[in-house]
């Protein structure tokens, strides 16, 4: 039976509901396909969602059918511009091993030149002590692209890329994710002004320049801030006052119990922003002895009025610290969603292997029930996947 043509926006509705719902990147092109065969009118539609997110991972680690793969992808995006134009978003990945390192390099360029239209870049880059020179293809593309592009990610530093001169020509730029072993010397503030910032800092109190540095011109632009360091550096390195914009918060830093002086520090950082709307903690590891014990910090009733949401995903507070935190009408004043981890506090007197129990059902009953009686909605991060299992 032959269909009658639908409008774009349907057939574009109808492919993305079809690849959300089932798969991933793995299985677009193949959830694509059923519905070109459904109708013809499909096509243009279909081939528009294939290309439009693209990931190339140039490894040394490859199998023999992943790199055929990738060459035949790179192969199609050079001799067809058309669809090379089709490419909004692309994540390219490096390795730093092997002897066909400069053919990766010809590979990677030859890629960069051919997506001239990308407006999201993400470069999985290693860690090398000795850098190479930036492959000129590279260089070139990057400068040539960078007007146009809204987000920009750099994990790694194994090509010394010029950070100042590529700045300068990210005007576009909203969103940036990077970590310091990226950046390498920054002499001057980009112009930038993003709405989206994320950075990884090694663990070295000077470093916290490079974020002020960076965001120097985005002090009225920026929405969500996140960061990923094992220490916060104490005040006033680290200040959120200029940030009149911000409402999202995430930091994963070290919470284990030896580090107290991340909680006060991390309480006095909101102080600097009490219009905060969302906060996100995480420690860096998903387990850690002894277990921490942020119940003695007041935690929860320290957070600010403002917040509408908080997640504190590892580690776990007991369910008694938690019951009594909710039962503090003085405290969660507008929290809407609290996200919490569904582990059960380990005994400080447990071996370091032993597993956190899942806590007990009744538990995670009363917590809900407590939290609903204050108009908040509680989340267990991980739960229903583990269920499934």
């Amino acid at each position: 039976m032959v269909l009658p043509s639908l409008p774009p926006e349907i057939i574009t509705a109808i492919i993305r509901q079809t690849n959300v719902e089932y798969g991933g990147r793995s299985n677009q092109a193949r959830d694509s396909a059923a519905c070109c065969l459904v109708s013809k009118c499909f096509l243009q539609f279909a081939r528009e969602a294939l290309y439009l997110d693209l990931y190339l991972s140039y490894e040394h680690s490859n199998t023999e059918t992943r790199r055929r793969r990738v060459s035949q992808l790179l192969a199609t995006l050079t001799s067809s511009p058309h669809l090379a134009a089709l490419v909004r978003r692309l994540g390219v990945a490096v390795s730093a091993s092997g002897d066909d390192l400069d053919e990766i390099e010809k590979q990677v360029g030859a890629t960069l030149e051919a997506c001239r239209s990308v407006l999201s870049l993400s470069l999985w880059l290693p860690t090398s002590l000795a850098d190479r020179p930036t492959p000129p293809t590279v260089e070139r593309s990057l400068q040539d692209i960078g007007g146009q592009l809204t987000s920009f990610s750099l994990y790694g530093k194994f090509w010394t890329l010029p950070m100042d001169d590529l700045f300068s020509s990210f005007g576009a730029l909203g969103s940036l994710q990077i970590d310091t072993g990226a950046l390498g010397t920054l002499r001057s503030s980009p112009l930038f002004q993003l709405r989206k910032f994320s950075i990884s800092l090694e663990n070295e109190g000077v470093e916290f320049i490079l974020p002020h540095l960076l965001l120097k011109h985005s002090q009225s632009t920026l929405v969500k801030l996140e960061l990923d360091l094992d220490d916060l550096p104490t005040a006033p390195a680290l200040n959120l006052s200029s940030f009149v914009a911000l409402r999202e918060l995430d930091i994963t830093c070290d919470l284990g119990v030896w580090q107290r002086n991340n909680i006060t520090e991390i309480m006095k950082l909101l102080k600097t922003r009490p219009t905060l709307q969302q906060l996100q903690l995480r420690h860096p590891l998903d387990f850690v002895h002894p277990p921490p014990r942020l119940e003695s910090t007041n935690l929860l009733q320290l957070l600010p009025p403002s917040l509408i949401s908080f997640g504190l995903c590892s580690p776990p507070l007991s369910t008694e610290y938690i019951l009594d935190a909710l039962a503090d009408t003085r405290s969660l004043l507008g929290l809407k969603r609290l996200a919490l981890d569904y582990h059960a506090v380990q005994d400080p007197d447990e071996d370091d292997d032993t597993f956190p129990d899942v806590r007990e059902l009744s538990e995670l009953e009363e917590i809900k029930e407590a939290a609903a009686k204050r108009g908040i909605m509680v989340d267990w991060p991980g739960l229903e996947e583990l269920e499934a299992e």
